[in-house]
């Protein structure tokens, strides 16, 4: 299916559906997703949805596509990111069972090029997870048949949302919505690899009694209107009740974060990142969040490389307004950017067994917009991880308790009193005299080496308004 200018979806991707498809297949021997590993990846994983028009043009004609977003996996890989999620980029096949040979639309590519776009990924260990709307013009089995094909193709997962502008979607009810989701998770589960079933569909909880990967949207971030104190501790309250969530901040259709909740305030987008990253398992961002690209309302537009970066033609759809600073090239060589805010988190989450799984417990610190919490690992095997953001514009000095000072020094990063700093927002983060002073909307990520610190009988940490 094609976007034209304006935003209006035309055309049609047609598919493949050859009789007999292999329900078991491992699709590619080799790929990431097709059964060679057992890793449940998806857990921790972090997911990133592009819109293949606009994200990268390879040939000049304006328009983004297949071997566009392959060319530019590395950058993917070194933000890292475990999944790549297309928008959706296909209308239903035909229902007739008898089409065998058809291809994919030329506006994004050929069936070759899809191919290579999973190979190159999976090189990375990196998956693909294609979208699957739920239509109300589509039978259930004809739901199923959709997903047989993308899962005999290889494809690390589905990401199920509510088509637009169906208006068969008024005649299911949530529970026709719910029988779909349950026969695609049972599907996935048939499939070898670990192959993720996301889904964006209001009304419709996990699937009871059936097993396998499974991840539900948590919108709370990207439907959020004001950022405060209340607003991250109720998105860490909700994570805690859900274990299965998937975070989101940013998404098709939604004003970006950075322009609703900070009004393009870097500091406000950096604690929006640290508590998708360090909140929850998982995050799921949207391509352009990690540079602070803004747009006009909801409209599209296209990923800023930097200089003719998107296209060397004309791009489809203008180019967002801050695209000459809030862009790849600009912010990748700048320590203090966005961009490498979020590779720093995203390299933390990967290596720190703290954030991978277990549990989140928030530390009261006695000031309304100061927020603290305590990352354990599922194993229990790595110093909990403490986390402190300043979710205000004043600067703050946050004390941990005396008890931490008596603990000993550990070898191989700035430490003190048995803290060690991990990731810090902002430049000179020290741990000095038992304090650390947070900027406004700054973020202080530390390790706590002496275990039991964050039971104790006292706070953690207190707090003075710096001055």
């Amino acid at each position: 299916m094609r976007r034209v200018r304006g935003g209006i979806w035309a055309g049609a991707l047609a598919l493949t559906l050859a009789g007999g498809l292999r329900g078991q297949s491992l699709a590619h021997k080799g790929w990431a997703g097709n059964g060679m590993t057992v890793d449940p990846w998806w857990k921790t994983g972090v997911f990133y949805e592009l819109d293949p028009l606009t994200f990268q043009d390879s040939n000049g004609d304006g328009f983004g596509d297949l071997n566009g977003i392959t060319a530019r996996l590395d950058y993917l890989q070194g933000l890292g990111v475990d999944a790549v999620v297309l928008s959706p980029f296909q209308l239903p096949p035909t229902e007739d069972k008898t089409s065998k040979t058809t291809a994919l639309d030329a506006a994004y590519g050929t069936d070759e090029d899809f191919d290579r776009l999973e190979r190159e990924a999976s090189l990375r260990k990196m998956r693909v997870v294609v979208d699957l709307p739920l239509s109300g013009k589509r039978t259930v089995e004809a739901t199923l048949t959709v997903a047989r094909f993308w899962l005999s193709r290889g494809v690390g997962g589905l990401r199920l949302t509510a088509e637009q502008d169906d208006p068969g979607m008024a005649s299911l009810t949530v529970a026709d919505r719910a029988e779909r989701v349950r026969g695609l998770r049972k599907l996935c589960a048939g499939y070898l690899g670990n192959r993720v079933l996301v889904w964006d569909v209001p009304g419709v909880d996990p699937p009871v009694g059936v097993d396998g990967p499974q991840r539900k949207v948590d919108p709370t971030l990207a439907e959020a209107t004001v950022w405060d104190g209340a607003a991250l501790r109720g998105f860490l309250a909700g994570g805690m009740a859900g274990a299965e969530q998937l975070a989101v901040s940013d998404a098709v259709n939604r004003v970006r974060s950075g322009q609703r909740l900070g009004a393009g305030d870097l500091g406000v987008e950096k604690t929006v990142a640290a508590a998708l990253f360090l909140g929850r398992e998982s995050p799921m961002l949207y391509f352009g969040q990690e540079l602070g690209m803004a747009a006009s309302g909801t409209s599209p537009v296209p990923m800023a490389w930097g200089g003719a970066g998107f296209t060397t033609g004309t791009p489809w759809v203008e180019m967002g307004p801050n695209a000459g600073v809030a862009n790849v090239a600009a912010e990748s060589v700048d320590a203090g950017s966005l961009l490498s805010w979020y590779r720093k988190l995203g390299a933390l989450v990967h290596e720190n067994g703290a954030l991978h799984g277990g549990t989140v417990t928030v530390v009261e610190t006695g000031y309304p917009d100061v927020v603290a919490w305590v990352r354990r690992g599922a194993t229990g095997k790595e110093p909990p991880v403490l986390v402190v953001c300043n979710v205000s514009a004043r600067a703050v000095v946050i004390s941990l308790a005396a008890a931490l000072k008596q603990a000993s020094n550990r070898a191989g990063g700035q430490s003190n009193g048995g803290v060690q700093t991990l990731a810090a927002s902002f430049a000179g983060a020290v741990v000095q005299g038992g304090g650390v002073a947070l900027p406004g909307y700054g973020v202080w990520v530390g390790s706590l080496l002496q275990p039991g610190l964050e039971d104790g009988p006292q706070p953690v940490i207190s707090h003075r308004r710096g001055r």
